[in-house]
This record gives structure tokens, sequence and C-alpha cells, in this order.
């Protein structure tokens, strides 16, 4: 511990360097100050319970959990924390979680206010989300500390650091996603926190949105302009996927498909890339979407929130991420029993994983790969038996609430 946070006294450092010439940097560190200033007097809540999470992933997991606390405990005062810029406002869920804030970064002393404002009774992390200066100082304040879907990664550096050993030990309860982690986890937390596998949030939290959430008219009535006979979405796209599959779209249109494409990032400079890498094709702008567009090639979609309600009219997916980091949400479609494409980094996904040895999901690294990928799946159809796998998987945070909150 020590030597942790005397590397987080040069990344301090280094931040005061980096601050005067960095937008970025400044507003992440205004927008903590600014609310830390804003609820300094805040009126200490009767109970409180914290989630944290780490970005929207996570806050996902999160919504779900947060829903059946209120279900149960409707009094109890529910702290949702974010950290990563990606969350934005339109992320939250407003309806379950009484407040939302910025976690500052891991200092000691950092969450002194938090905790005295709040004083929450546990604190639940999900996924492999660890600040160690939070867990050390709840702990000293004697909050029951939780991690809930918490995921395995055999390859993952932090496993052959006993430093990591010693702070999941300081857990009182971890959740493991699939129950052949909980060996893992009991290991490597030096048997001290209860393991329990409840299963995955994100199952009930991707099914909420789905089922729950109505779709903007907007949207609606501009996709009653397109025809989707057979379509392939190709789903938070990066320039890295998109050089292995653009080869491959003049060989998937011949086969009558339309082309969905929702790029990870929306900003102009990302969407002329596209439409220049795409000047061959016909390509319409969901902006700018009218009636005569209904024939294009591939529509481009250049706004955010509407990918996960058009699964339902795909045939497949390509799922972006995995070529070169990490694979983005494969619940989402496999909800309405698409079969999935995706790179080979899947490894922070145990849904992925496991859609992918029950041959839901085909992992590529080569424009060759991917088109043999999108022929396996216009050739075999899936649907019932992927829909049913993320079916199982909902209840895991009533599950979780009951094994682990129930009695706090």
């Amino acid at each position: 511990m020590i030597l942790y946070n005397i590397l987080l006294f040069f990344v301090t450092i280094l931040i005061f360097i980096l601050k005067p010439f960095s937008k970025k940097l400044n507003d992440f560190l205004e927008i903590r100050e600014v609310e830390k200033e804003k609820y300094k007097n805040f009126t200490t809540p009767k109970k409180t319970i914290w989630l944290h999470s780490a970005s929207v992933g996570e806050l996902d997991q999160a919504k779900a959990v947060a829903q059946v606390i209120k279900k149960y405990e409707k009094e109890t005062f529910i702290l949702q924390t974010v950290f990563s810029n990606s969350v934005t406002e339109k992320n939250f869920d407003f309806e379950n979680t009484d407040l939302t804030i910025r976690l500052p970064l891991d200092f000691q002393g950092s969450y002194d206010w938090i905790l005295k404002i709040f004083q929450p009774s546990s604190i639940i992390f999900f996924a492999w989300d660890t600040w160690p200066n939070l867990i050390y100082q709840a702990k000293k304040e004697n909050v029951k500390i939780y991690l809930n879907s918490a995921t395995w990664d055999k390859n993952s550096s932090r496993i052959k650091f006993s430093f990591f050993k010693k702070l999941f030990s300081n857990f009182d309860g971890i959740s493991p996603v699939k129950k052949e982690m909980e060996k893992s986890f009991k290991e490597f937390s030096l048997n001290k926190p209860k393991v329990v596998s409840c299963g995955d949030s994100r199952f009930d939290s991707v099914s909420k949105k789905i089922i729950s959430k109505k779709t903007n008219l907007e949207f609606e009535e501009k996709i009653r302009i397109l025809e989707y006979s057979k379509l392939l979405i190709l789903a938070s796209t990066y320039s890295e996927c998109e050089k292995i599959i653009f080869p491959n779209l003049e060989k998937i249109i011949s086969l009558g498909f339309k082309i969905w494409i929702f790029p990870h990032k929306i900003e102009k400079s990302r969407i002329e890339e596209i439409k220049s890498n795409l000047k061959n094709f016909s390509i319409g702008i969901y902006s700018d979407l009218k009636k005569e567009d209904k024939d294009k090639q591939i529509i481009l979609f250049d706004v955010l929130g509407v990918l996960a309600y058009s699964y339902q009219f795909a045939s497949l997916a390509y799922v972006g991420g995995a070529i070169h980091n990490k694979v983005h949400n494969v619940l989402e479609p496999s909800y309405f029993g698409l079969g999935l494409i995706t790179g080979k980094k899947i490894q922070n996904s145990s849904d992925a994983i496991e859609l992918e040895n029950l041959g839901y999901l085909k992992t590529i690294k080569s424009g060759e790969e991917f088109f043999n990928a999108f022929q396996y799946f216009d050739t075999k159809k899936f649907k019932v038996e992927i829909a049913e796998y993320v079916n199982k998987g909902i209840g895991s945070s009533e599950e979780f609430y009951k094994i682990f909150l129930n009695k706090n």
C-alpha cells in the first residue's frame, strides 16, 4: 500500500504539470471539486448504500442492483458514483438512485467528505473494479464492501501480486458471474470474504432496458423509412474493426444485406473518416435520413442511444472493441437471438466466452475470418437458443440482494 501511494504522489505531480495544457483534465478535476462543494452540507441519510461503477458497462450492472434494493428498501438512500468521462447524464438511473456523483481520484483522504456525509452501510463494486484507498478507508469506518458480477481473468496481471490478494481479502462478499469462478476468488481473496455466484446483473439491466424503455419517436419514424429484410449491424466499431470488415461489405451487400454502422465515437471527424472509407457505396446518415434514402446500402448512425433497440431488426451483428482492446456489450444483441462476430480479445467478458463455447459467437482477426463467420451465421439460425441463454441469466440482482444485503 505504501508503494501504491508513492506512485499516486508522482501521478499528482504529473496532473499539476499537465493541467494547464489539457481542457479534458481540467474538466475532469473541476466537476469533482464542484460536487464536493455542492454536497458538503448535504443532510445525512438514515441509511445509504453506495454503488460504484467505473464506466457505462458497470453502471448497467449497478442499475439492476439499485432497482432491487429500492424494491425491498424504498427508504434506503442509493448513492451512485461513476468515474469514466464516458458516462454522461443520459446513462444515469434517476428512477432508482437518489444521487449520482463523480468518484474522486483514489488518493488518501479523497473520500473523507463522502464517508462523513453519507455514512454508507455498504459499498458495492462491480466486475473487477477496485479502488485501494477507498476500500481501506471504508473498512476503517466499518462499511461492508462487496464485489458484484465479479469477473475472473486468469491472464490479468493483478492476480500475480500479493497486494491485490490482500486488497480482495477486505471484501465482505464476492459474487462471481459464474459458479466455476468461486474457487478462484476464494483462493485469491485468502478465503476471507463470503463467495457465492449469483450471476451477472447486466442480464437484468439489459432485459429491463429493452422491455420497459420505449424508443424515442424520432427513431421509430426514421426506422419506418428503411428496408431491412436482411440486416447486418456493425456495433461500437473502431478503425481497427473497420479495416478488417469494410473490404467484405461489397460481398455481403451482394447477398441481399443492408448494413447499419454504429461507430464507438460519433464526433464529426469519425463520421467523415468512415464516409471516406466507404465512398464507393450508397450511404445514408441517420440524422439526415429521408424517404428517398430507404434503398441506401449502408446507414451510418451519428447519434447515441438507439443501438440497443436496433438489434431487433438485425439478422446478425458484429460487436466492436475486441480487435485491439476488449469486447463491448454482447448481451444486448444476444437478447434478440443474434449470432455474433467479434475480435479475439474477449477475456473481459465471461458472457462472450460462454457464447463462443456454445457456438453463438465467433472470434476473428482477419477479413477472411470475418466473412467466414458471417457466412456461418447467415446459414445457421440460433435465435431461440441464444435468446434463452439471456433469459436464464435474469434474476441475478435479486439473488445478490438476498444473499449479501438482506440482513444489512
